[in-house]
C-alpha cells in the first residue's frame, strides 16, 4: 500500500500567537490562481507587522524565526513570500516554492530572475551575473513600476 506523506494545508492566509505545528513544517495547498504551492511554516519576530507579498528571511541560527529580506539577501536564508500580514510574534506560513504574488520594488521583466532588493521583503529583476546566489526564482510577468507580480519561487528549499 502506497504511504501519502503530504499534508496538505487548509487555510495559509490565518495566522496566529499559538504554534500551529512543527518548526521546519512544508505544507502542501492547491491555490485557485496559482496551482500547487508549497508552504513553510515561520513566526515574525521583527518587531514590526510584516506585510503580504514580501519576501522574509531567516534570522541567524533559526529556522523558525523571520524578518524582512535586505537586498541580495542570500537564497539560502529566504524562507519565503507571505500571502497575509504576519503580525509581531506572530505565526504564519510563507510560500517557499511555486507561484505566488511578491511585490516588485521597481519595473521587472518577464522570465527574468528574481532576487531581493531594499530592506522591506520587496523583490526586483537582476543580471545573473554578479547576485547568482540571491536568486529565488523567476518573474512570470512584467510590471511597469512598483507594485505585485507573479513570480514562481524555486530554489529555497
Amino acid at each position: 500500500m502506497p504511504y501519502n506523506d503530504k499534508v496538505f494545508l487548509d487555510f495559509p492566509d490565518e495566522t496566529t500567537t499559538e504554534k500551529p505545528a512543527a518548526t521546519g513544517e512544508i505544507r502542501e495547498f492547491i491555490h485557485p490562481t496559482y496551482g500547487k504551492q508549497l508552504y513553510r511554516l515561520v513566526r515574525n519576530t521583527s518587531g514590526g507587522a510584516i506585510v503580504a507579498a514580501r519576501a522574509v528571511t531567516f534570522a541567524s541560527g533559526s529556522s523558525l524565526n523571520v524578518a524582512y529580506t535586505t537586498a541580495n539577501q542570500p537564497a539560502v536564508t529566504v524562507a519565503g513570500i507571505t500571502v497575509v500580514d504576519i503580525p509581531d510574534q506572530s505565526y504564519g506560513w510563507v510560500v517557499c516554492s511555486g507561484e505566488v504574488g511578491g511585490e516588485s520594488s521597481a519595473t521587472v521583466v518577464a522570465n527574468t530572475p528574481v532576487i531581493t532588493a531594499g530592506a522591506a521583503g520587496m523583490v526586483d529583476d537582476a543580471a545573473v551575473s554578479t547576485v547568482e546566489h540571491c536568486i529565488i526564482g523567476v518573474f512570470m510577468a512584467a510590471r511597469t513600476g512598483t507594485g505585485v507580480v507573479n513570480i514562481r519561487i524555486s530554489g529555497i528549499m
